[in-house]
């Protein structure tokens, strides 16, 4: 499973050296020393070199089955994952230098895997390859044991589905058990009394079944404890198809893919090998409709630099019993974005990551180089990007302490433009604390969640995570900014929505407190009979009171016409998400008051079809500017405007200090209704004002609100 990836437990050495051959070698090391056998419990680490500096590879690792230090046909995969020279590791571990030097080295600190032969394969870009196995011995009278059943739902044991499905245990090191032809297995334990962490890994290794998600932290005494199990189920429906690019050419590589039920919420992971992948679905059935919406999510390093990392793909219909081939595309990539990066000026201290994505193609990552901090990012023509540096210190390369990006964090560029991004120090700090409604869970996401601040012309952004501890705290320049919470993690609504003309001037703000409530209610909203515009792709809802001392949230358009919401307690606004003139809805808009006992609402709008409809264009009596929809929106809204007479017409967007940041119409244009469509995906959420010109006859300015 990925968390075998992405945890080290130790890098004890930093190793270096130049790249001194055309093709990858690997080595492992065992307590220090080159070897290929270690006892449960050893030091494991390994290393390979890479054809060019900063290159990234795909490691296969296999059980080797019949023990013959080969890959052979029989042979089970366990895990696909990738790992870049000097990079931090976004799917695989983490290179022990950070710097680019053309060896790759990880040392895992106490390993134990379950007694087998193992072997690994190591791809390069440049397709050079090689292979090498490690054979692992058991240990020796261990202090503790866990052990348990693993069964297969409709599988008798004994059977040989049953076996070689590997159970791991995480804590003071990284040790794992495989089951027999009955499901049973055993880990040992390098001590007794510590903490571990007991889930299954290495989920793939079952296809065609439903992995159980739970897993078990506990501490474990001396000798065997008892029994864990986990028990696997069969889906009730399959997805399968290729991989394949713009060109309908088939895409062989082998990374993750992942499923995710948006109608019951769950997901899981399979593999998607030589560009083809089968993933059983788990359906919820509800009375008798069994029809769930579900999405692929296909986000590997493995297609980089060559393809474009898709964004997640629209969710289709699924129904219980169904087989549905779902053809994969991804994009490849024909040009470059360069950039350099600095440190007040002068060459960086070491490397950043960045990425670059667009919703037209999809996204992509690079390192900078440690000495020059040159990067380039590989792209495709045809749309912009937005590009920003991973300040993140998971899976990025977070800045030097006390140091902003000068202008801010995110840049709009073209395939071919080269960005100049220097850090310099900030004299400034806005701080504060997250804090839980009274009575909700608190088992947060602290990944998932950043606290971001802009200046008030949205051109600069800067933010961070919160820290396990609920506060937050990072540097920026002199200024005034709108600062708010993004919750990412959809089981909390935050307020407020944003502190708005918050002011630093070599000092600290550490007032910013932001109160998250757990959203336990689900809302559904159903459009009946609606003629859905194609821009509708999101609406936005908020509960009564003055913004931004409100809770809000989106959701997204799903094929049967519907919107799903997670709300908390509160009296939340539901408006028409759209309104067309040859219709009229009811209800107009409704309010849906949730308690702290409620569970469930159903919200219907129905649009009927107006008579008494002309043919022939009808010219608006007056003039008038009307409130777009959605609002709130993310991140496409729709303006109409109705002309009475023709005249000089001019459309313009406001930020709230009145300066104009884009204009939509400026045209001369004859009587009638017009609708205008505003994508703000380049705008920082918060309050915008629209305004309408038309010459001296008519001036009229509404407010809009975009909420990310």
């Amino acid at each position: 499973m990925k968390r075998f990836l992405t945890i080290v437990l130790g890098l004890f050495i930093i190793h270096s050296g130049a790249n001194l051959f055309a093709t990858t070698h690997l080595y492992f090391w065992v307590n220090g020393s080159q070897s290929n056998t270690l006892t449960q419990g050893d030091l494991l680490a390994w290393e390979m070199d890479v054809v060019t500096p900063g290159n990234t590879v795909q490691i296969d690792l296999y059980l080797d089955l019949d023990g013959d230090h080969s890959i052979s046909t029989g042979d089970l995969l366990l895990e696909t994952f990738s790992m870049q020279d000097g990079g931090d590791g976004n799917d695989g571990p983490a290179d022990s230098s950070t710097t680019p030097d053309g060896i790759i080295y990880v040392n895992f600190g106490p390993f134990g895997f379950a007694p087998a032969d193992y072997v690994m394969h190591v791809t390069d870009e440049d397709n050079s390859e090689v292979t090498n196995w490690f054979t692992m011995t058991v240990m020796s009278s261990p202090p503790a044991t866990i052990s348990g059943t693993v069964t297969l739902e409709g599988v008798t044991a004994p059977d040989p589905l049953l076996a070689n499905i590997m159970i791991g245990a995480e804590g003071s090191g990284m040790f794992t058990g495989l089951t027999d032809n009955n499901g049973t297995y055993t880990i040992n334990l390098p001590g007794a009394d510590l903490d571990w962490r007991v889930s299954i890994f290495f989920t793939n290794t079952v296809p065609g079944y439903i992995a159980p998600e739970t897993s078990y932290e506990q501490t474990f005494e001396a000798g065997n404890t008892g029994s864990i199990d986990f028990a696997y189920s069969k889906p009730g429906a399959y997805v399968y198809g290729d991989l394949r690019d713009e060109e309908d050419s088939p895409i062989e590589i082998t990374t993750y893919i992942g499923i995710q039920n948006q109608t019951s919420g769950n997901e899981n992971w399979g593999m998607l090998v030589d560009g083809h992948y089968n993933l059983p679905v788990a359906i919820q059935i509800n009375g008798t409709d069994s029809t769930n919406y579900v999405n692929l999510n296909l986000s590997s390093d493995a297609l980089i630099p060559n393809y474009l990392i898709p964004q997640m793909y629209e969710p289709f219909a699924l129904t219980y019993g169904d087989s549905l081939e779902k053809n994969l595309t991804v994009y490849t990539t024909d040009t470059l974005i360069y950039g350099y990066v600095t440190e007040n000026g002068s060459n960086p201290s070491g490397s950043y990551r960045f990425y670059a994505s667009t919703e037209t193609f999809g996204s992509t990552t690079t390192l900078s180089d440690p000495s020059t901090g040159y990067f380039e990012l590989s792209v495709r023509k045809g749309a912009m990007y937005w590009a920003n540096l991973i300040d993140d210190p998971d899976w990025g390369t977070p800045l030097p302490p006390g140091y902003v990006i000068e202008g801010g964090n995110g840049f709009s560029v073209n395939p071919g433009d080269t960005l100049r991004i220097n850090m310099i120090q900030a004299g400034n700090q806005l701080a504060g604390n997250i804090s839980f409604d009274p009575g909700d869970p608190t088992n947060f996401d602290y990944d998932r969640n950043h606290v971001n601040a802009s200046d008030t012309l949205y051109t600069s952004n800067y933010g961070t995570r919160v820290d396990e501890s609920n506060h937050f705290e990072f540097p920026v320049p002199d200024g005034v900014y709108h600062v708010g919470f993004s919750a990412e993690e959809n089981n909390y609504l935050v307020m407020p929505a944003q502190y708005m003309y918050v002011e630093v001037d070599q000092d600290t703000v550490d007032t910013l407190n932001f109160l998250l409530n757990y959203a336990h209610a689900s809302l559904t909203v159903k459009l009946v009979n609606a003629p859905i515009p194609e821009w509708l792709e999101w609406y936005g809802i908020q509960t009564e009171g003055q913004w931004p001392n409100v809770y809000s949230t989106n959701a997204q358009l799903q094929p049967d016409s519907t919107f799903h919401f997670q709300v908390c307690e509160g009296n939340w606004m539901v408006n028409v998400p759209f309104y067309d003139g040859s219709y009229d809805v009811v209800p107009s808009d409704t309010l849906v008051a949730v308690t702290e006992g409620d569970s469930s609402f159903y919200v219907e709008f129905v649009y009927y079809l107006k008579s008494a409809i002309e043919s022939k264009e009808i010219i608006p009596e007056k003039f008038s500017l009307e409130q777009n929809y959605p609002n709130p929106f993310n991140p496409k809204t729709t303006i109409q405007y109705n002309l009475s007479t023709g005249g000089e017409v001019e459309l313009h967007v406001f930020n709230i200090l009145g300066q104009k940041v884009a204009t939509l119409v400026s045209e001369k244009q004859a009587a009638g209704s017009y609708k205008i469509k505003w994508d703000a995906s380049a705008f920082a959420s918060g309050v915008y004002f629209y305004k309408l010109m038309v010459g001296d006859k008519f001036t009229s300015t509404r407010k809009l609100i975009l909420m990310k």
